[in-house]
């Protein structure tokens, strides 16, 4: 008698507007009981509900905040040294060392213009996202550039690994979301 009970809830519950994980819940419930050894468990027809815009945004903002804080933190104490590596531009690795410092203000410019532009309503145009990618990699080239002593060696140790990868990787994430999203907007 009650597995009939709960067989009528089941049937009841597979109404299109209850979402899936009403009909999990239920289930589960069903399976602690040992009611339903021989009912099959109810497969999810309707996708989850999405997050909201507002959460993505949020989200995609923390990503950024999170993933550029050490290199950001590099290029305030690279800005405060700057008249420091100006006052010896002869040298090479002076030059080198300013080059990055202006490579990392242009890459955190078309990182703030990459960000405003994945999570802006209106979708952005191909040349000003391509011209912010662009940035993004002179920033991305310029960390690279510092952190690596120009190229000559790569120790892999917990800092570098901290510092370097999760800009790139975060960068090309939002280099992504927006060349998507000018892809989807551009389908007929």
């Amino acid at each position: 008698m009650l597995y009939r009970a709960a067989l009528r809830l089941r049937t009841r519950m597979r109404a299109p507007r209850i979402s899936w994980s009403l009909s999990c819940i239920q289930s589960r419930l069903l399976v602690r009981l040992h009611l339903c050894d021989h009912l099959p468990l109810p497969i999810p027809s309707d996708r989850q509900p999405a997050m909201s815009r507002r959460t993505l945004r949020l989200l995609l903002i923390l990503e950024v905040v999170v993933c550029f804080a050490l290199p950001a933190y590099f290029l305030v104490w690279g800005l405060v040294t700057l008249p420091v590596w100006l006052a010896g531009i002869g040298s090479l690795d002076n030059v080198i060392n300013v080059a990055c410092i202006f490579g990392g203000l242009l890459g955190m410019f078309g990182l703030a213009c990459a960000l405003v532009q994945a999570t802006q309503s209106e979708t952005p145009g191909m040349e000003i996202a391509v011209a912010n990618s662009l940035l993004g990699l002179i920033g991305v080239i310029s960390l690279w550039t510092i952190m690596t002593d120009r190229f000559r060696g790569l120790e892999i140790n917990w800092f570098l690994v901290f510092v370097l990868l999760p800009p790139t990787i975060c960068g090309v994430h939002l280099a992504v979301l927006v060349f998507r999203r000018i892809a989807h907007h551009e389908r007929p």
